[in-house]
């Protein structure tokens, strides 16, 4: 986030110093709040703990050349309203709060969270702490926005499951070899700017043409975030300059590129880049801007990127199919996990056993990390993949209903032009969308 603060000001400079000046205060509150959830004996394990060590340590281990230090240079340098002697000075006030702020107070959130290393009494999830699973299904409720119960949602998952592993068996029953295949695919297109240049064009069959000029910028996350940084993001643009967009990619996260076609579908087009876009362009207040329906956007996110394995015209279609399926099942398989694990009470133990049974995962190291991955973030991945399935649920609906009215550019354009909100609501809004457009499919006919 400190990288990404534009300087379109002298004025912004002299904030963005500011910020790191309060640096260390902030994570003095961290490390304050930390400490009581330690007192009222709902601290984070040993694993959680050596984690965020870990990314602190990262960040701060080679100041001398610092990308944080590089950014602002660059960033300087570009503001023409500066001399070179206000440039340098401010590239100097900027290494001083760098060492004086910055540092310390990394180094700070490293001591304190070393003295209460062993303070955690449940090496598992939420269902190990009192009142553990009403928390989760708060919570579950809040980050998803589905208004679906946790048991509810669990049929719902292993229903969808059944249904991608059954797709997946019935593809392959006359081509066995094609299993090997997958596991080799690649989409035909790497580039990044290709790729992107492709999505936005090809996606116009079915999504709304995005009518906003638009721009991006393609970055790579720097080397000492490569760890604990998700394959790309999508940085969101400025509230009052829409047209800047930031996709980053970590190379160490997205390998070879083979499967970077639908990573930024995910992040781009018809993702997060379009979605955000498209629905800031109907004018929003700026409240629905900045408040946060994870399940929504995330949900859009992997709608998305299952969507983008049915673009790929270099690509076996049948091979395609098989990876999205596949795709989608693990989506499932670590959204279970979710409910297992923070729900269900699961120990270590019970998920490497699930995880070798049901799906052949022999690699104890693999199932562990999983384990202590959900157990650090309760409910991230039902907001992705229980997001994604209610999409799947609206669009479902809306098809059975329209029958040949049906459109899925309209049902797309009904989605963004809403915007973010619970599915709740949104199923509420798709029930007038729905009588509105049988309306005008019967004034047609007539």
């Amino acid at each position: 986030l400190l990288a990404e603060y534009h300087f379109y000001s002298r004025q912004d400079v002299e904030d963005y110093l500011a910020i790191l000046s309060v640096l260390p205060d902030t994570f003095a509150q961290l490390i304050a709040f930390e400490n009581e959830k330690a007192q009222a004996g709902l601290f984070m394990c040993d694993e959680g703990v050596e984690q965020v060590i870990k990314g602190c340590q990262d960040i701060i281990s080679d100041p001398e050349n610092h990308f944080l230090t590089e950014v602002f240079a660059d960033k300087i340098n570009q503001l023409g309203e500066l001399t070179e002697e206000e440039k340098n000075q401010y590239m100097e006030r900027n290494r001083q709060m760098m060492a004086e702020a910055f540092f310390p107070a990394y180094q700070s959130l490293i001591d304190g969270m070393t003295a209460l290393k062993g303070s955690g009494i449940n090496p598992g999830g939420l269902a190990g702490f009192s009142n553990g699973r009403k928390y989760y299904e708060a919570l579950v409720k809040s980050t998803t926005g589905s208004g679906r119960s946790i048991k509810d949602m669990k049929t719902l998952l292993l229903n969808r499951l059944n249904e991608d592993l059954s797709a997946i068996n019935e593809i392959l029953k006359d081509n066995e070899s094609l299993y090997t295949q997958a596991s080799e695919f690649s989409f035909s297109l790497t580039d990044p700017e290709e790729i992107l240049a492709d999505l936005k064009q090809k996606i116009q069959t079915d999504f709304p043409v995005l009518e906003t000029e638009t721009t991006y910028t393609i970055k790579t996350v720097h080397p000492s975030l490569e760890d604990v940084m998700s394959p790309a993001l999508y940085m969101v643009a400025p509230i009052d300059r829409l047209s800047e967009n930031t996709i980053y990619i970590n190379e160490k996260q997205s390998g070879d590129n083979r499967m970077l076609y639908a990573t930024l579908a995910h992040e781009g087009y018809p993702g997060h880049l379009y979605q955000t876009v498209f629905s800031c362009a109907q004018a929003p207040c700026n409240l629905r801007r900045v408040i946060s329906f994870p399940g929504y956007s995330e949900g859009w996110g992997i709608y998305a990127e299952y969507y983008s394995y049915s673009l790929d015209a270099g690509a076996d279609s049948r091979l395609a199919q098989i990876r999205a399926h596949n795709f989608s099942a693990s989506m499932a398989i670590y959204a279970l996990l979710d409910i297992y694990i923070n729900y269900d009470n699961w120990d270590m133990e019970k998920t490497a056993a699930f995880l070798k049974e049901c799906y052949g995962v022999e690699n104890s190291a693999a199932s562990d990390a999983t384990f202590h991955m959900i157990v650090a973030e309760p409910g991230y991945y039902l907001k992705y993949y229980v997001g994604y399935l209610e999409f799947c649920q609206l669009r479902h609906r809306a098809e059975q209903k329209l029958g040949e009215a049906f459109s899925p550019v309209e049902f797309h354009r009904f989605i963004l032009e809403t915007g973010d909100c619970p599915f709740w609501l949104l199923s509420q809004y798709m029930e007038r969308w729905m009588a509105e457009t049988e309306q005008g499919a019967a004034k047609s006919d007539n």
